[in-house]
């Protein structure tokens, strides 16, 4: 049978807890890494003639207004 000290309970311990929070802080940070570049893919309109705000794939330098139909060129920061 194998004898765990007391010691060795908890640094085994710790290292489980440390491993789950470092395992959780690399999900999080792949997860938003992906939602950020899915996001980065499109580009933002603004109609000129109804305010309204929408996005399109990034191939397209004019598009439609899916409100009132108006060409837009896409927005420039």
């Amino acid at each position: 049978m194998i004898t765990i000290t007391f010691d060795s309970l908890i640094l085994l311990y710790l290292l489980l807890g440390g491993g789950v929070v470092l395992g959780l802080w690399f999900y999080s940070d792949w997860r938003d890494a992906l939602r950020t570049r899915n996001r980065n893919h499109f580009i933002i309109f603004h109609c000129i003639k109804c305010g309204h705000i929408y996005t399109r794939d990034p191939d397209q330098s004019v598009a439609e207004c899916p409100q009132c139909k108006f060409k837009n060129s896409r927005l420039r920061f």
